[in-house]
């Protein structure tokens, strides 16, 4: 059934490119179903830790969410995020999240939040490639990128007072690690996804198809099923010196393991959200 999947999702994407769909689909005909999986189930780890970061900057700032309450309005959005354009699950992430602060100021509380998130978010990413650059397995100057974060992330902290009365040192610790876990698990499941084709090096190949990912997130204008994600990090790997057809393969691998786990990790959350919170809509949140 795998293999299946990882053929059809190749013919779909190979069409304009024909040179190389004969040597992808090869490759995809022998790639190894158990890493496939093994690299949905990384995507899964990795959307239940971003969910756990959410919950620890939520609570910061006065939200009460529970373990699976935060994967249930994560999961939600990711959900959405599948089937519709311009990243709109992202929006109802957030504001399901927010329906959890209660008192005045709300709405800016939470734009405080996930302040704090994205930044997060981009100092684990950074730390890593930087980590990465410094062991050899990618470019030297993404040393430099986690200093450019460390000064804003001062900055940031000596202006906004919200900033400072609410995240202390312990939540910041708290959301470095799931931030942390969650990029690790996202690189993760890249590299298996590549080894499952065969692509060689595939960590160093990860990487690289990281920081692929990270920049193509930037203009959200697909839905998820479009592939985008996948086609990224083939790019990536390409440009890295990944012979385009074993680059193209492993973008299909983890297009099918990033699609397959996501839409599977949403709709079960989807199901509880509808079962479990049937119930009025709150009153809008106090600016």
């Amino acid at each position: 059934m795998i293999r299946v999947l990882l053929v059809a999702a190749a013919v779909g994407a190979a069409f304009p490119l024909a040179s190389y769909a004969q040597d992808a689909v090869a490759r995809l005909q022998e790639a190894d179903p158990a890493k496939v999986v093994g690299a949905g189930l990384l995507h899964v780890a990795m959307l239940v830790a971003s969910a756990l970061c959410w919950r620890r900057a939520f609570d910061a700032f006065g939200g009460r969410i529970g373990g699976a309450d935060a994967c249930v309005r994560s999961g939600v959005g990711t959900f959405v995020n599948a089937v519709a354009p311009a990243r709109a699950g992202g929006a109802l992430r957030i504001g399901l999240f927010t329906r959890s602060l209660r008192g005045e100021g709300a709405v800016h509380r939470s734009g405080t939040a996930l302040l704090a998130i994205g930044s997060m978010r981009a100092a684990a990413t950074t730390a890593m490639l930087a980590g990465a650059a410094a062991g050899g397995l990618a470019p030297l100057w993404l040393m430099l990128t986690p200093i450019a974060l460390v000064a804003a992330a001062i900055f940031v902290r000596a202006r906004l007072g919200i900033v400072r009365d609410h995240l202390n040192a312990r939540c910041l610790a708290g959301m470095w690690g799931w931030a942390a876990l969650a990029a690790t698990c996202r690189c993760g499941s890249i590299a298996v996804a590549l080894a499952a084709v065969g692509v060689s090096s595939p960590i160093t190949a990860a990487l690289v198809g990281l920081l692929g990912l990270e920049l193509s997130a930037l203009i959200p204008l697909a839905p998820g099923l479009a592939g985008v994600g996948g086609a990224a990090v083939a790019v990536a790997i390409t440009a890295h010196g990944v012979p385009s057809a074993v680059a193209m393969a492993g973008g299909v691998a983890f297009y099918v393991a990033e699609a397959v786990a996501g839409i599977a990790f949403g709709a079960v959350a989807t199901a509880a959200f509808l079962v479990r919170y049937r119930a009025p809509a709150p009153a809008v949140a106090d600016w």
